[in-house]
């Protein structure tokens, strides 16, 4: 009668070739195909039941509806690893842009560079490691690509039976790509989106609702490591809309937005690499925050009557900030001192700085480069006068197509939910808490339509 075989749930890898034959026979068998048991026994890491439960999905179609900060780029590096170590595939990792592909990238090379059982990888001759791609000498590929506009940059590869697509950010993801790339997994291969929600509109959404896809749905507050106390910070500092998306992982409606979807999404240039070279004409605009809001700098060219954003940053006068999206600062001197460099390898011809509640930082930079203060003049009962000019002239300068914008989540968040009401003076109340994204490219953008900034309006 045969025994069955009782396989230690914890390994320590470097014993297996002194199990039996039969007992390392069957690690190995589900090491393969049992690809949890593979990250933590050989990458090392202890994942949570939802990221459990995502690595051992074998469906063929898997969509990830999730949350800020679950954890869910650092398993799908671990889930690539396991997938093209254990057996020969191509994977490739779709993301919005080449900073995004970056990220998710860096994390499996990281692996493989810090784990002593795949390391050898590194040195195997027929292993191959590129900005883009890693080639393992037990035949798979990794490809880390961005999906640009259209997809134009990923035709061509081949995913066939056993491959698998990754769709990283897929809400931000143009339509157009998943027309490229719709018959990658036509031969049998699998494909996974993930992403937080932007609004019930685009692919993503589509295919949420289209039943064909298994669903996991995982909002921030499943992260065990995210604290009730972070939850409701997040609930207070952001709008409804914004919190039941980054955070609760849910599609909400797109009711009363200013700015509409689709031309928003025709002024999107993915390819933008959001790095200022010498030799251009740059202008500026920043947000200033205050307390826990981040301030904003959006820095990008304006020639012909034409403005393309390229660079955007952000900064926070608060430590501790989970998601690393900000730079952390401890005052505005910080922020000043930071475009002043800026200004110094670069050149800024001008900024436009939000001199709302303090003129400390307009007046200091004023000394070293051309200066427009805006006052956004707030009121909370009769609407925004300057405020509304800001934004009709944003929302105009996107429907006339003289405005670029890069594939930047944080800017198509706040866009794709930026919502008003009319008040009884007939004026906009615009409703949203996070808008600085919004604000800082609205002072970049507040040129007249036709003109030089030489005619800027000084309000």
């Amino acid at each position: 009668m045969h025994t069955p075989i009782n396989i230690p749930d914890t390994l320590d890898i470097s014993q297996l070739s002194n199990f039996p034959i039969d007992m390392k026979i069957a690690i190995l068998k589900r090491l393969k195909e049992d690809k949890s048991y593979f990250i933590r026994n050989i990458l090392g890491m202890e994942l949570f039941p939802y990221q459990v439960d995502l690595v051992d999905d074998l469906s063929r179609k898997i969509c990830i509806v999730k949350g800020r900060q679950v954890g869910m780029s650092m398993a799908l590096a671990a889930l690539t690893i396991a997938e093209a170590v254990t057996s020969k595939c191509t994977i490739a990792i779709i993301s919005p842009s080449l900073r995004q592909s970056s990220l998710l990238f860096k994390y499996i090379k990281d692996f493989f560079f810090t784990n002593e059982v795949i390391s050898y990888e590194l040195t195997n001759k027929n292993s191959r490691f590129t900005q883009t791609t890693i080639e393992l000498s037990n035949g798979s590929i990794i490809y880390s690509l961005p999906a640009g506009n259209d997809g134009r940059t990923i035709r061509g590869i081949s995913l066939g039976k056993g491959s698998l697509l990754i769709y990283d950010e897929a809400a931000f993801i143009p339509d157009k790509v998943y027309d490229a790339t719709d018959y990658f997994t036509a031969t049998g291969g699998r494909e996974i989106l993930s992403s937080t929600p932007l609004g019930k509109q685009g692919h993503f959404y589509d295919m949420y609702t289209a039943n064909t896809y298994t669903i996991h749905h995982i909002p921030s507050k499943e992260n065990p490591l995210i604290s009730n106390e972070w939850i409701e910070e997040k609930r207070l500092e952001k709008s409804n809309t914004s919190f039941l998306q980054e955070i609760m992982g849910e599609f909400t409606d797109g009711e009363g937005l200013f700015f509409p979807y689709d031309i928003v999404q025709t002024c999107i240039d993915a390819n933008i690499s959001m790095n200022l070279t010498k030799g251009e004409r740059y202008v500026a605009g920043i947000d200033l925050g205050i307390e826990r809001d981040p301030s904003v700098l959006t820095i990008g060219t304006y020639e012909d009557g034409e403005l393309v954003v390229k660079f955007i940053k952000s900064y926070i006068k608060q430590s501790g900030n989970r998601d690393r999206e900000h730079t952390t600062v401890t005052g505005y001197q910080d922020i000043i001192n930071d475009i002043l460099t800026i200004n110094d390898v670069y050149g800024i011809d001008y900024i436009a700085v939000d001199a709302t509640n303090q003129s400390y930082v307009s007046e200091t930079l004023a000394k070293s480069m051309t200066v427009y203060p805006i006052k956004f003049n707030s009121s909370t009962t009769t609407g925004n006068p300057m405020k509304t000019s800001l934004m009709e002239n944003l929302l105009g300068s996107f429907a006339s197509h003289i405005l670029t914008i890069p594939n930047h989540n944080s800017l198509l968040r706040q866009l794709h939910n930026y919502s008003f009401n009319i008040t009884p003076r007939a004026t906009y109340k615009f409703k949203e808490k996070d808008e600085d994204f919004i604000d800082s490219l609205a002072l970049f953008a507040w040129i007249p339509l036709k003109g030089d900034p030489d005619s800027f309006a000084v309000i």
